[in-house]
């Protein structure tokens, strides 16, 4: 069943609607409003003059509809509005309610573009969506979106080309023909500490009210501009929806240094770009000192930075230990020494003899993806 969104028609657009259409055919035509039904795919000219708008409604069947209005007209005995819809309601001499509907429609967007203009545009959050059917949106931007069923307003069953855009400076249009990708899309946690995206135009423009559409689209919410993902970005992408929730830094920087996307894509920390930060070059002492048994000694291997401060240790060595490392993931101690053993000898004669003793490791993936990148 298709939802119904309650919302009441500003008194304006009310009163117009009715010199042109009579209260049954506003009913019906307000259902596929409410009902997320209605597509605008051209419109040109202005209410002062002359315009024209043409656009689908879904029905028993999709409807393609018309309206042309020549404002000179009013107060004439010729008539100013003029529609045409293949449906079997529309007649030269009677408007149908796909027609009423698309009539509606193109007065609430523009309703919506004057209200836009009213406020200014300080406000950094998406526009609140006035109605599915007048143009989706997002909660949040920054953030990727897993389906076209995620947007605000959208109906089940809906495809993103198939859907109107409400803008940040509330305009709406159609799904945009995707360019090919341009610029740079970044990635930052916010205060939550949850993953994020922008976008670096080829302009040097930074961008924050866009979404990324799966692993298929960047969508800039601000210019109203499609971009297809390169394949490389595609595969980088489908990799943060699986795990966006406990992808940490570090794994992110080797995803973009593994796939060659630092020409597309970059991490910011504290609003730098990780590229162009201060490269370290640490120290490590060793230490050995008598363990809980008598015949144990227990290894530490430390690292510290010029001013001698303790640094995180490499994700590479804290993978290869017991406890919080992957090593655990192993069924016996001894398949993990056995890995162990094989991976000396890959790193030794630059083969992948390793990967035959992660068979019994849940973590088989994320190990080799770690151990070909430091290879």
């Amino acid at each position: 069943m298709t939802e119904e969104r309650n919302f009441s028609l500003p008194e304006e657009i009310v009163e117009n609607s009715k010199k042109y259409f009579n209260l049954a055919t506003l009913q019906n035509a307000m259902k596929f409003i409410r009902q997320s039904r209605v597509s605008i795919s051209f419109k040109k000219g202005t209410v002062e003059t002359y315009y024209i708008a043409s656009g689908i409604v879904k029905d028993d069947r999709t409807h393609e509809c018309k309206i042309s209005f020549k404002s000179r007209l009013v107060g004439t005995n010729e008539p100013p509005l003029t529609t045409n819809c293949d449906c079997n309601l529309w007649s030269a001499e009677k408007h149908c309610p796909h027609t009423a509907a698309l009539f509606i429609t193109y007065h609430l967007q523009l309703w919506l573009e004057e209200q836009s203009g009213a406020e200014g545009s300080e406000n950094s959050a998406p526009p609140i969506a006035f109605a599915g059917g007048l143009g989706v949106n997002v909660q949040e931007y920054g953030t990727m979106v897993l389906s076209p069923n995620q947007l605000v307003g959208a109906p089940q069953g809906s495809t993103y080309s198939g859907l109107q855009y409400l803008l940040h400076q509330k305009k709406i249009i159609p799904f945009p023909l995707p360019h090919i990708f341009v610029g740079k899309l970044i990635l930052f946690f916010n205060e939550q500490e949850s993953l994020r995206f922008k976008y670096l135009t080829i302009d040097n423009e930074l961008h924050t009210e866009i979404s990324v559409f799966e692993n298929l689209y960047l969508f800039d919410w601000r210019t109203g501009r499609a971009f297809h993902l390169t394949q490389d970005m595609k595969q980088f992408v489908a990799r943060i929806r699986s795990n966006q929730y406990s992808l940490t830094v570090n794994e992110l920087l080797q995803s973009i240094l593994e796939l060659n996307l630092t020409e597309y894509v970059s991490i910011h920390i504290n609003e730098k770009d990780i590229f162009e930060l201060p490269k370290m070059h640490p120290k490590y002492r060793v230490s050995l000192t008598p363990g809980e048994k008598k015949s144990l000694l227990d290894f530490n291997l430390d690292f510290y930075d010029e001013n001698d401060r303790l640094l995180e240790a490499p994700e590479f060595l804290t993978e290869l230990t017991f406890g919080p490392g992957s090593l655990t993931s192993f069924k016996k101690k001894n398949e993990a020494y056995d890995f162990l053993n094989g991976l000396i000898d890959s790193l030794k004669n630059g083969n992948d003899y390793y990967k035959k003793y992660l068979l019994t490791t849940n973590k088989r993936t994320k190990l080799i993806q770690l151990i070909d990148f430091f290879m």
